[in-house]
């Protein structure tokens, strides 16, 4: 009988982490699923730790590939996957005993499309969480689209279950962000969205996951990804909220670009490239956009007309702000 559920996890350089993540899966109380893990050309151990668990369980699968990126491992798991489901997880993750069912089971007794539930971010000294709850609420049609763009629906597919009709279109492999990339995409047909506020998936801060040590690039990158949902909505009744997702991103963008806690030969890159994005953003027609709070008009009249002012108060706010993860002791 073919199972049920597919759960693909791309693996690349967690030999520390894997084997909690994948314990985590062998212990779901739901017990209908085949496990893949792609190899994406590990060289710590990983693809020996994947050939090892294989050895023990036969629901699990293994690809070993040359090294291509996350999106291109998930792309070739959805190509030979059997599960009427499909979950995703991070090999540095891992989840309750109780995640798949609880998500199957709410998509089951809703007749739902897409299950999502909540998550704790993990460190080493904490573990946080919002709005924690047995509540949960469900989506339809337009709402759902509309939770997708103004992001109250979080591009983490690791939270999610999806019927496998759904993921009709490949991950995009030559970008970052490709979660946030594809998901309007793959919400696209769903009628029915459920959410749950119970936090079933672990996700582990790293130190190369919080958004101060990003590359000044990846700040760039997921401003491009804000303009690619643009492009996707554009024609659609959600054109003035996509234009303004986009401002926000550019602003977002900018602003920890201008933050970056970087050596003083980085500042000329800092400098170019917030006058990147805001000539980006001067490009980008802002006629017919949904209106903007204050703060962003002031914020975007900064970034547009005095991009050196902008980064002079975003670093004077940085100073006055408590960096949020500053407390915590995080994973390498």
């Amino acid at each position: 009988m073919n199972c049920e559920l597919s759960i693909i996890v791309p693996v690349y350089n967690t030999a520390q982490y894997l084997p909690q993540c994948i314990e985590s899966i062998l212990k779901q109380s739901f017990k209908n699923w085949e496990l893949i893990l792609i190899d994406d050309g590990s060289t710590d151990g990983s693809a020996e730790i994947c050939e090892e668990w294989a050895q023990k369980d036969a629901r699990i699968k293994v690809i070993h590939k040359v090294n291509s990126g996350q999106a291109d491992s998930r792309n070739q798991a959805l190509e030979i996957c059997q599960g009427a489901y499909i979950g995703f997880v991070d090999s540095d993750d891992w989840i309750e005993e109780s995640m798949y069912e609880v998500l199957m089971n709410d998509l089951k007794t809703t007749n739902s499309d897409i299950a999502i539930c909540n998550h704790y971010d993990e460190s080493k000294n904490k573990t946080l969480c919002k709005n924690v709850s047995d509540k949960r609420y469900i989506l339809k049609n337009q709402e759902i689209q509309e939770f997708v763009i103004k992001d109250k629906i979080k591009s983490y597919i690791w939270q999610m279950l999806f019927k496998r009709e759904l993921l009709n279109k490949p991950m995009p492999t030559s970008k970052n962000y490709e979660d946030y990339s594809i998901l309007p995409h793959w919400f696209e047909n769903a009628k029915q969205v459920v959410y749950t506020y119970q936090p079933l998936y672990h996700y582990r801060l790293r130190k190369s996951s919080i958004v101060h040590d990003l590359s000044l690039n990846r700040y760039y990158e997921f401003f491009k990804a804000e303009i690619s949902r643009y492009n996707y909505y554009k024609h659609s009744p959600f054109r003035k909220i996509a234009k303004r997702m986009v401002v926000k991103r550019g602003i977002k963008a900018a602003k920890y670009v201008s933050r970056n806690q970087t050596s003083l030969s980085k500042q000329k890159e800092i400098k170019a490239m917030v006058s990147r994005i805001s000539k980006e953003l001067k490009a980008f027609s802002l006629i017919g956009i949904e209106k903007k709070s204050f703060k962003e008009r002031v914020l975007l009249y900064l970034l547009l007309k005095h991009p050196n002012k902008f980064i002079l108060y975003q670093r004077m706010m940085d100073k006055l702000m408590f960096y949020k993860h500053s407390n915590l002791d995080l994973y390498e």
